[in-house]
This record gives structure tokens, C-alpha cells and sequence, in this order.
């Protein structure tokens, strides 16, 4: 992508567990990354979509940056996510 794009992606959960996932606030390694969790609840057989949103500008190059899901019980391990992709152009590399 060029430095002027927004790219946005959904991620969908689904909860094949039998009890219900309670997740914390979702968080990305980068503040050109925004991340939203549309619900906090997911109960078993259920789905939620988490969406984020990567702004390329100001950034060059190859770009990873990781999404952590955590849980609210601390016995199960954080859920990542990840986007990468290249921006042509000036800028950061990171």
C-alpha cells in the first residue's frame, strides 16, 4: 500500500468451548494500529469480530504488527493476531 491508506481488517472468534470466553481489552503493538472488540462475551458456539484498522502513514517498508487478545482469567493464554503487508514510500520501518 502507499502511504495515504487506512487498511482495515475483521477478524472473527468463534468459541468452540463449552464455557463462555470473557476477554479483556484488546491491544496492538503500535499506535498506528487501532484495535475494537465487539463484544467482551463470547458464550460457546457464539462469534465476535475483532476489527483492526492500520494507518500507513508516516510508516515505510515492511510492516508486522501484533494484536494480543488477552482473557480475563489468567490461566488461559493471550490470544495474538496479526497483520503485515509493505508500505512503499519515506518514513518508519518498524
Amino acid at each position: 500500500v502507499d502511504q495515504t491508506a487506512v487498511v482495515r481488517h475483521v477478524f472473527v472468534i468463534r468459541n468452540d468451548g463449552d464455557t463462555t470466553f470473557v476477554a479483556g481489552m484488546p491491544r496492538a503493538t503500535c499506535s498506528c494500529t487501532q484495535v475494537r472488540l465487539n463484544k467482551r462475551m463470547i458464550g460457546p458456539g457464539e462469534s465476535a469480530e475483532l476489527t483492526a484498522v492500520f494507518t500507513a502513514a508516516g510508516r515505510a517498508g515492511e510492516q508486522k504488527k501484533v494484536i494480543y487478545l488477552p482473557p480475563s482469567d489468567s490461566d488461559v493464554p493471550v490470544i495474538k493476531f496479526y497483520i503485515q503487508g509493505f508500505v512503499e514510500g519515506g518514513g518508519q520501518s518498524d
